[in-house]
């Protein structure tokens, strides 16, 4: 469909001077679905309307110039939303200069809409006065200028950015003739209007995270390997690139912080503010998009894609299992269990039946162990029973012992799986997490209604001291053990690549919490520089230019270069428990001798004393 959008403005009432072959062409042209017409004819209906209802199927709005309904309720009228707009205007109605002022404070020359204006006298007057109007470079206005010999000159006219005090360009795109239009070029080409002519533009910077020791431009010119947050150096290389392009000059407006809670204020603070109060042309500190900042500002191309990742070490024992039990699942634990129980009543049974006297299941539990942990028995086993049941152990034994030492063999030849992959995994784990402390972090776990990422901050972050903390700490703690880091990866990683070992770096691993997700160049809302930044913003991705400067600034996540196989030590740490279960073992049979030797002289004293009461013969 069609859309167009007329306006009228000039100071006589005469014939009207709206040519409809002409705007049969422009409205085709431009592929316009709406037209709003203004002229000063005094019929309800004139010539140009009717022609255009008989042929356009689009939506139609006629106003007088004289009339007060557009001026009393133009935001409804001009309200583009999802409509393309193509304007109409004549200016040589009485009134017409007075409308254009009205458009112009309201941001209507941008590029939502298409305009076409016809004016009676020669463009310098027509240029004297759009000279004061707010045409920008996305600006798409077209003058027809009636001529001699009954021809219409056809000029585009735009501009670079107004509140900076750019300059109106006029070119002269096409002639008019008999019903016949020749399009000789046009000034909606990137090529015609990526010149703003060494226009000074503001932008707004801030360095998150970073003590400077420098001046602001010499920190932002800086190429060193990233160490801490870095995406305003970046984006600076990238303005730079943009401004040999675009032809323009930059002052930095240095602000604290983004200023997240000012979204959707009047405030003016941080980097959010400025761009909201359309105070500065750009942001060399990028965003990522949410939901909550499209209203506020617009964005370009995403520039670079952030890794944020919960980075740790991953430990052999994950936690959630002992690293003794980890051969086997809980069900052949069990099966394992009662074969021996079973093994131990049989064993009892055929011995006690042997020896004609109560059962001794301390013995049998004894023998059976020593099967179970391939030692011998010094019982003979004189009944089939006990026979057949000592051989099923002790074949049940061997196979069962194969399975469990080859799960050990492999833990050390090949590196162990990593099953730590979710938060939800790492929830339950005795792991502590931290946070870069920056303040999109600080806003995001605020308001996060992600139930793992509020469950998260709850135990794991919230309860611990060191829940926000810079970036060189939290990789410290990383390379401690024991910690997780929520951090971007892509200048994190440059620290754990110079003080990681090799085996360290084989150890991490990480975790998302949210996606990869792309930062861009933002801009105040309808910034008429949004189209040259995104075309240029393309092409500088095309060439591998931003690729150059993403190797120069950040940091992809080190190579473990031991590959799959692993010659790993064994740590104090991995067999504590075998030391406790030796001490338990030495104590508790320490603990029974003296047991068994008290119980032994008492049973002697008493026998003693027995006997002296009932043997008489020594006395005298």
């Amino acid at each position: 469909m069609l859309f167009l959008v007329l306006l009228l403005n000039v100071v006589q009432i005469s014939f009207s001077l709206i040519d409809y072959s002409l705007v049969k062409e422009f409205v085709k042209k431009e592929h316009a679905n709406t037209i709003i017409l203004f002229d000063c004819e005094k019929l309800n209906e004139t010539k140009i309307y009717k022609q255009l209802s008989e042929n356009f199927f689009g939506s139609i709005h006629r106003f007088e110039m004289e009339k007060n309904r557009f001026n009393s309720d133009y935001r409804r009228f001009m309200s583009a939303e999802h409509f393309r707009f193509a304007v109409i205007a004549d200016l040589s109605c009485r009134n017409s200069y007075d409308l254009l002022t009205l458009c112009s404070t309201n941001s209507y020359f941008n590029g939502s809409y298409r305009w076409l204006m016809f004016a009676q006298h020669d463009l310098d007057v027509t240029m004297d006065f759009m000279e004061t109007q707010n045409l920008n470079i996305d600006s798409s206005v077209t003058i027809a200028v009636t001529s001699e010999k009954s021809k219409i000159d056809i000029f585009e006219m735009y501009g670079t950015v107004h509140k900076r005090g750019g300059r109106i360009n006029a070119m002269k795109v096409a002639e008019y003739s008999q019903g016949i239009i020749n399009w000789a070029c046009s000034t909606k080409l990137y090529s015609v209007r990526s010149d703003l002519k060494r226009l000074r533009l503001v932008s707004v910077v801030a360095t998150l995270g970073t003590t400077l020791n420098v001046t602001l431009e010499e920190h932002l010119r800086s190429l060193k390997p990233a160490r801490s947050y870095a995406f305003d150096r970046f984006t600076y290389q990238i303005v730079q690139l943009l401004r040999q392009r675009l032809n323009f000059k930059v002052d930095f407006l240095r602000t604290r912080d983004y200023a997240l809670e000012a979204i959707g204020t009047n405030s003016t603070s941080g980097i959010i503010g400025q761009l909201q109060q359309n105070l500065v042309d750009f942001s060399i500190t990028p965003m990522a998009i949410t939901a909550e900042r499209i209203g506020s500002f617009d964005q370009t191309v995403g520039i670079l894609d952030v890794r944020i990742m919960t980075v740790f070490r991953h430990p052999k024992d994950s936690g959630v299992r002992h690293i003794f039990l980890k051969p086997f699942e809980n069900l052949v634990w069990v099966g394992i269990g009662v074969i021996v129980l079973v093994s131990i009543f049989v064993l009892a049974m055929a011995f006690g039946t042997k020896r004609r006297c109560s059962l001794d299941f301390l013995q049998c539990a004894t023998a059976v162990a020593g099967m179970i942990c391939q030692q011998g028995s010094i019982d003979k086993t004189a009944f089939g029973l006990s026979r057949i049941a000592t051989i099923a152990v002790v074949v049940f034994s061997i196979l069962i012992y194969q399975f469990y030492s080859c799960y050990f063999i492999g833990y050390f030849l090949v590196l162990p799986p990593k099953p730590i992959r979710t938060l939800e995994q790492l929830l339950t784990t005795n792991i502590k997490v931290s946070v870069e402390d920056l303040s999109y972090n600080r806003d995001f776990f605020k308001k996060t209604k992600i139930a793992i990422a509020r469950e998260l901050y709850d135990k794991k972050i919230s309860t611990n001291e060191f829940g926000f903390t810079n970036v060189s700490m939290g990789i410290a703690m990383v390379k401690q053990g024991g910690y997780a880091f929520h951090c971007d990866t892509t200048y994190g990683y440059r620290l754990a690549l110079e003080t990681f070992t090799e085996q360290e770096i084989c150890d991490l691993q990480e975790v998302y919490l949210y996606p990869v997700r792309s930062i861009h160049i933002n801009l105040p809302k309808g910034s008429p520089l949004k189209e040259p930044f995104r075309v240029t913003l393309r092409r500088l991705k095309e060439i591998g230019l931003m690729e150059y400067y993403t190797k120069k600034l950040t940091t992809k996540r080190p190579a473990c270069l031991k590959n799959n196989s692993g010659f790993l030590q064994v740590y104090l740490a991995e067999v504590v428990d075998l030391y406790w279960i030796l001490l338990f073992g030495v104590g508790t049979s320490f603990v029974f001798f003296v047991l068994e030797m008290l119980s032994r002289r008492i049973c002697a004293y008493i026998e003693m004393k027995k006997f002296a009461k009932s043997y008489r013969g020594w006395i005298n």
